[in-house]
């Protein structure tokens, strides 16, 4: 659990790395400063894999934690006479 987790925060990190690799050098090409998009790539690779974490671990939404619940009975199908008569002469008339 603890090895996928370590390795899951590795490669996001190197993900959010390399996309700021590529946003530094356009940002150097521009002359702006590239202080905030390393300092917001530090700030992603911390977060992203902590609060994606700490999501697994909440637990999900229970049937009995909603405001209202509603219990239907199953529903009874039965044949008609009828029906069947009209099934046999509609395959009659079909496979004359």
């Amino acid at each position: 659990m603890i090895l996928s987790w370590m390795t899951y925060a590795l490669v996001v990190g190197a993900l959010i790395t390399l996309a700021a690799a590529a946003a530094d050098h356009v940002a150097r090409l521009r002359n702006r400063p590239t202080r905030i998009i390393w300092a917001a790539t530090t700030l992603g690779a911390l977060l992203w894999p902590i609060v994606s974490a700490t999501r697994a671990l909440r637990p999900a939404l229970q049937p009995s934690d909603l405001p209202f619940t509603l219990t239907l009975a199953p529903l009874r199908v039965v044949a008609d006479a009828g029906v069947i008569w009209r099934a046999d002469a509609i395959d009659n008339v079909l496979l004359w």
